[in-house]
């Protein structure tokens, strides 16, 4: 079977087509009346869920948060600018990614209570730099 052309060059492309779009907003909304809301009687979720950024997470996402997202400029390819994917061309298939402990919060011997309970784990490697104030 031969593939469409389409005459809207490839980086103007949307990534999804509009009436994809509009199918799967029906569905989420379909969804959500059948699926979730029974499962959250039987099991309330928490409210304003949020990353330790301050930003708001949504229940799901699905391509229509996506629908204005420009391939190239807005992900690319591992390796490549803006980065989204990681800054290793192979991403992390040749060497696992760091992993970094998140701490600082409370006094400076919660932090040192925390940093030498979690020595105990072994982690590879340490950043202070985050942390001016471990430092004076």
């Amino acid at each position: 079977m031969l593939e469409q052309q389409s005459p809207i060059p490839p980086t103007q492309r949307p990534l999804f087509e509009a009436n994809v779009l509009e199918t799967l907003k029906t569905e989420r909304q379909q969804w959500e009346e059948t699926t979730v809301q029974p499962s959250k009687q039987r099991m309330p979720e928490r409210e304003y869920l949020m990353t330790t950024s301050g930003v708001p997470i949504k229940r799901i996402y699905t391509p229509q948060d996506n629908a204005a997202v420009d391939y190239r400029r807005d992900l690319n390819l591992p390796g490549e600018y803006p980065y989204t994917r990681g800054v290793q061309p192979t991403m992390y298939r040749a060497k696992p990614w760091t992993m970094r402990m998140f701490a600082g919060f409370g006094t400076a011997e919660d932090t040192n209570t925390r940093f030498n309970s979690n020595a105990v784990w072994g982690p590879l490697a340490l950043d202070t730099d985050s942390y001016p104030h471990l430092t004076k």
